[in-house]
């Protein structure tokens, strides 16, 4: 921000792998606001530019804002200028580039090796060798191995702060081996191991290729400290997108202009949230907060309560080539809301795994894709869980955190017919405990704010209280152990004008409390003393103000895990009873 100015213009820019989004943020009146958004194909692939789509994208917006940000370039016809005409910041988030090939050398199966997958999990890096301590006995094999994989880079981590340095140091003599027998093409090196061997890492390694020593990623305790090692990959991973998408450069140009991976700048974004959630002295009173994106090309998670965060980067339909293929297909089966048979389910997602951009033209594509946004779900929830153990977090009476709020996007749930279906698919896929917000983030604005605040803090808090978010609604989910059909919960409304009223929510219900949207009502929680509701112990209630959402309150009383009928007939039609409730 220039020294001075009260305000500032930007341009954000979402490459994402199906479409390119761009965005126009102003100051109007004191108060930082979007002022559109133009939407156009993403340009991949041989002879094709991505900078194609960013300007059509730009083009779009200047229809809608009535505004210019482009003009032609008068040495060069078809091509533009640099968009930074008449705005003071672009800022880029992608997702739209190749995956970049990774390799790990560790130590420990539960140490070191757990913290390098963790973080290679986070982003949008390939795979092509994990190897710990005990790899060591098959060296030559590691050589072989990684001389025929070439990745881009290798990750060398192991030993906390003190120790372990003698095995250590043998991964580094074999990382210089390989860059020596792959001159051509050898792969950067990312140390981030016991820091007593930096000096000697140095010496080897730096004379041959391009090396950044970064902290431990287990410095001591069963610590992981994922955070300096995700912010120099990204930088990497990004530099060799801008190399490899055409166009790219040459539009948006080297000044002024702030750029992440999409999920790096999301997860960036969480974690300010949840520190502003964090209560300073009472550690059980803090919430978290929670965002996941459902994109053409990959879903991602990502999660901050505390002190705590996590990241997780997937293939969309990487669920889909793994061992666990056929559970996958089979679960999607059990979700899809219409009679379908199993072979359907199969050819339809073969079908997209080969053209991930084909868009539900039937009442049967539209329910299998929305089975598959729930399946994803569940599938990245439990894998974040792995990965982050503190995000369980469970005690005998739920979570110890709730996350509040939970915020979406992805076209699946951005774009479903009704709002009724992002709910539902939003409960199902996730599945909270205790008291929530469901948002939508219609225009996938979040990733850019993780980047702008970084440039005019206030406008994020801005842009989270506009338009561009869409509160579904709150939701309100009692656990208990209950028999079917037993009451569990009391719910008092009162609202601001007209007569307040209570409801019983039994064990298994779903119910939807009609709350116009915007307006405030009071609601008195009170659990039968096996209930667990999200104010502390089982049986503990209170009361909380709300703001009525799309979907106004949605009470989920349905159980953890969510189970539907074995038989297909009972469970098409329980789907449907779930979609008729909240108005789907």
């Amino acid at each position: 921000m220039v020294k001075g100015r009260t305000s500032i213009t930007v341009l954000g820019l979402d490459l994402g792998r199906i479409n390119t989004r761009a965005m126009l943020i102003r100051n109007v009146a004191g108060k930082y606001s979007l002022q559109g958004c133009g939407t156009a194909p993403t340009y991949l692939g041989s002879g094709l530019r991505i900078g194609t789509g960013i300007e059509q994208a730009v083009q779009n917006l200047q229809v809608g804002i009535d505004r210019v940000l482009l003009r032609p370039n008068e040495k060069s016809s078809g091509h533009t200028d640099p968009l930074s005409l008449r705005t003071d910041q672009v800022v880029s988030v992608a997702s739209a580039g190749p995956w970049i090939k990774t390799a790990l050398l560790g130590l420990t199966e539960e140490g070191s090796l757990r913290a390098c997958k963790t973080l290679l999990a986070s982003l949008p890096l390939e795979n092509v060798g994990t190897f710990g301590l005990t790899a060591q006995v098959y060296e030559q094999d590691v050589i072989d191995i990684l001389v025929h994989s070439q990745p881009d880079y290798l990750i060398i981590s192991g030993g906390e702060d003190a120790g372990a340095e003698k095995p250590l140091l043998r991964w580094v003599e074999v990382a210089r081996l390989i860059c020596l027998l792959l001159a051509a093409a050898k792969p950067e090196i990312l140390f981030a191991g016991n820091p007593l061997v930096e000096e000697t890492v140095r010496r080897r390694l730096e004379p041959i290729t391009k090396l950044h020593v970064l902290p431990n990623l287990r410095p001591g305790d069963g610590r992981m400290d994922l955070i300096p090692a995700q912010n120099a990959l990204d930088h990497e991973i990004i530099r060799k997108w801008r190399e490899g998408l055409p166009g790219w450069i040459d539009l948006t140009g080297p000044f002024n202009h702030a750029e992440a991976t999409t999920g790096f700048a999301l997860a960036r974004m969480v974690r300010f949230l949840s520190q502003t959630k964090a209560h300073p002295t009472k550690p059980s009173a803090t919430r978290g907060v929670l965002a996941l994106n459902l994109g053409g090309g990959s879903t991602t998670l990502t999660a901050g309560v505390d002190s705590h965060s996590g990241l997780l980067t997937q293939k969309r339909w990487e669920i889909l080539e793994g061992e666990e293929q056929e559970s996958v297909m089979r679960s999607v089966h059990r979700w899809t809301a219409v009679p379908i048979s199993s072979e359907e389910v199969h050819q339809y997602l073969s079908n997209h795994l080969l053209y991930d951009s084909i868009v539900p033209d039937n009442v049967s594509e539209l329910a299998l894709s929305q089975a598959y946004a729930r399946v994803q779900l569940q599938k990245t929830i439990h894998l974040f869980a792995k990965n982050y153990p503190w995000y369980q977090g469970q005690s005998g009476s739920g979570f110890h955190t709730c996350y509040e709020p939970i915020i979406a996007s992805g076209a699946v749930l951005t774009q479903a017919p009704k709002p009724g279906q992002a709910m539902l698919m939003l409960l199902d896929g996730i599945q909270p405990w205790g008291i929530t917000t469901m948002v939508l983030d219609k225009f996938h604005i979040l990733p850019l704010l993780g980047l702008i605040g970084n440039v005019e803090p206030v406008l994020p808090v801005h842009l989270l209280a506009s338009s561009a978010f869409e509160n579904l609604g709150t939701v309100i989910v009692p656990t208990s152990d209950a028999p079917e059909g037993d009451v569990i919960l009391k719910v008092h409304v009162e609202v601001e004008s007209g007569k307040n009223y209570s409801v019983d929510i039994l064990q298994g219900d779903l119910r939807r409390l009609v709350i116009p949207p915007g307006s405030q009502v009071i609601l008195g929680l009170d659990p039968e003393p096996h209930t667990y509701v999200g104010f502390g112990d089982r049986g503990e209630g209170g009361r909380l103000r709300v703001v009525g959402g799309t979907t106004g309150v949605v009470i989920d009383a349905r159980g953890r895990p969510i189970l539907l009928p074995q038989e297909n007939e009972l469970r098409v039609a329980k789907l449907h009873q779930w979609e008729s409730i909240l108005g789907g």
